[in-house]
């Protein structure tokens, strides 16, 4: 047994809550995942919008019909548009997310996940809206922002809901693209 005790990690001061708020972490990012898609991604979108749209016009579902088109709508805007670059950080009284500030009090917990090749840091709020918030931690030291937050909300990811199970189970089984070669 050795008698040297393992180091300790430097404790965060954050700070008196009377006195003026103080960033432990800052940086720029981009406000969402993007990925940019081939023309067989947009075709496989517009054959299911169709095909469903034939469906609801089958049963007279003028309203869903127009709802299916709206959604298409959204994803392919949202494909095409880049992100903005917004402000991010940590901070002795919670986390900043561009113009939007959320106290500790008002986070549940927060868990890291892999996307798209980006660290993406979910964090569950006790607000209605947002519920959750994705935030991008671009090239960022984790183990750093883990032990910062830590501190103040739980690490720990929930389970997969079945809304989650059945997302997966459908990407995998009808995939709206092939995957990228290597």
């Amino acid at each position: 047994m050795s008698d040297n005790p393992a180091p300790k990690q430097p404790e965060i001061d954050f700070g008196n809550p009377m006195e003026e708020e103080k960033v432990l972490i800052g940086w720029k990012a981009p406000e969402r995942l993007h990925k940019t898609h081939g023309k067989e991604f947009f075709t496989t979108i517009g054959a299911f919008v169709f095909l469903l749209s034939i469906i609801a016009l089958f049963f007279k579902e003028v309203l869903l019909m127009i709802t299916i088109w709206a959604f298409a709508f959204v994803a392919i805007a949202m494909s095409k548009t880049q992100p903005e670059i917004i402000d991010y950080a940590i901070t002795t009284r919670g986390l900043k997310v561009d113009k939007n500030k959320y106290r500790f009090s008002e986070l549940a917990r927060f868990w890291l996940e892999e996307k798209f090749g980006e660290t993406v840091m979910r964090v569950d709020t006790f607000r209605p809206f947002p519920g959750r918030l994705a935030v991008i931690l671009d090239n960022l030291n984790i183990d750093k922002i883990k032990a910062i937050l830590v501190k103040k909300i739980p690490y720990d990811k929930p389970e997969d809901t079945f809304v989650d199970k059945a997302g997966k189970w459908l990407s995998e089984k009808v995939p709206l693209e092939e995957p990228a070669k290597a």
